[in-house]
């Protein structure tokens, strides 16, 4: 299984952004909390795919005005 950072690096997240929360897989029966750290890896908008989307949305924007 891959770590909580090594999930994170695939999703383009930076080195030093913290996650924080318990690291239990989600199906644990000693889950704490409603979200654990792989759950908002998995959860998470992949930060330069949120840069792209936005970028693109701002071309749009700038063409119809």
């Amino acid at each position: 299984m891959l770590t909580v950072r090594e999930l994170a690096s695939l999703q383009s997240f930076p080195e030093d952004w913290e996650f924080v929360g318990v690291r239990l897989d989600s199906y644990s029966s000693k889950r704490k909390t409603t979200m654990t750290q792989f759950g908002q890896v998995g959860n998470a908008v992949p930060p330069r795919l949120a840069q792209v989307v936005a970028e693109k949305l701002i071309e749009a924007l700038d063409e119809n005005a």
